[in-house]
């Protein structure tokens, strides 16, 4: 009963003789052709936008666009520089818009930086501001051991529940470089993954 529309737009470039994508746009909605009692004929505008105007340089952007209210429900913006393998700096904005279906809303200041010491030894910092009461939502903390055919990665992290008690994890990732249960650079982006179990 729904019918998704889309137009995804890339442009591309050339960077040292290889072809490069320089924008990766993906705008959709969904087309309710029978609806419920609680819907609207078109759900949320959403709009995912990658940018890469250098090759250590990436803007993402990610909204969601309430068509009958008029308003932005979520927008999630970042910057991402990695210079070279050694190190990289994600710095980015999370505006959830409060609403019964997505909770109380967030107004979120999101920061990560990676690092590999040496060939051997890597660590990851990432924090987690809520703006609208000045509380740190998120911290968390890994570091990683290359043990050659193995990674391994030891990940603590401190989350505000806010309405409960406070929640600190530890957790213990053991890798193998063949086979990654991650793709390469996932753990770098988003180290919670390092603690969930999907």
């Amino acid at each position: 009963n729904t019918l998704r529309l889309g137009l995804r737009n890339n442009v591309q470039t050339k960077r040292d003789g290889e072809v490069d994508t320089l924008l990766n746009w993906n705008l959709f909605t969904d087309w309710h052709l029978r609806t419920r009692p609680d819907q609207e004929t078109f759900a949320d505008l959403f709009s995912d936008i990658d940018f890469q105007p250098r090759e250590w340089l990436t803007l993402t952007s990610e909204t969601r666009y309430d068509i009958e209210a008029g308003v932005f429900s979520v927008a999630d913006h970042r910057m991402i520089l990695a210079p070279d393998d050694q190190w990289s700096l994600s710095l980015g904005h999370r505006y959830i818009r409060a609403s019964p279906l997505l909770g109380v809303g967030h107004n979120l200041i999101l920061a990560s930086y990676y690092y590999w010491l040496n060939e051997n030894w890597g660590f990851n910092v990432r924090e987690t501001f809520e703006g609208r009461d000045g509380v740190f939502q998120e911290q968390s903390y890994s570091i990683y051991r290359d043990f050659r055919s193995w990674v391994g990665s030891l990940t603590l992290r401190l989350r505000d529940n806010r309405v409960s008690a406070d929640d600190f994890t530890v957790g213990f990732t053991f890798s193998s470089k063949a086979m990654p249960r991650l793709p390469l650079g996932t753990d770098r982006d988003t180290p919670s993954y390092l603690i969930s179990n999907r």
